[in-house]
């Protein structure tokens, strides 16, 4: 039988970590994206809340009708004191401004994602 050189270990060097099998480090990758995508969600709710505070009372209330599809001039008949059309118009304008977004569609979008958190 010959004889198999087997490698001496020197008792002052530290053991190899064990190599992770490959289910154990795929499940600690998805754990990971997970978490990831959870703190980029805190941050985009917490970005929302932010940009929603920036907008006035009154701004506010035009966003909610206009994320129903509501039109200026209906939306100056609910409001309460009543406003012209014209000032609804620049309500949306500075809302869609402050929150960043292009149009009504868009807005109904971001009411529709964060509107949970908005009081």
């Amino acid at each position: 039988m010959a004889e198999v050189d087997l490698p001496v270990l020197n008792r002052s060097e530290p053991l190899p970590a064990p190599v992770p099998s490959a289910p154990r480090v795929q499940r600690l990758l998805g754990v990971a994206l997970l978490l990831l995508l959870a703190v980029a969600e805190a941050v985009e709710c917490g970005d929302a809340l932010a940009l929603w505070a920036q907008l006035t009372p009154r701004e506010r209330e035009v966003a909610r009708h206009v994320a129903v599809g509501a039109t200026n001039k209906a939306i100056a008949r609910t409001l309460v004191p009543e406003c012209s059309p014209r000032s609804v118009k620049t309500h949306r304008a500075n809302l869609f401004a402050k929150l960043g977004v292009a149009n009504d569609n868009a807005l109904g979008r971001w009411m529709a994602r964060f509107e949970s958190m908005l009081a």
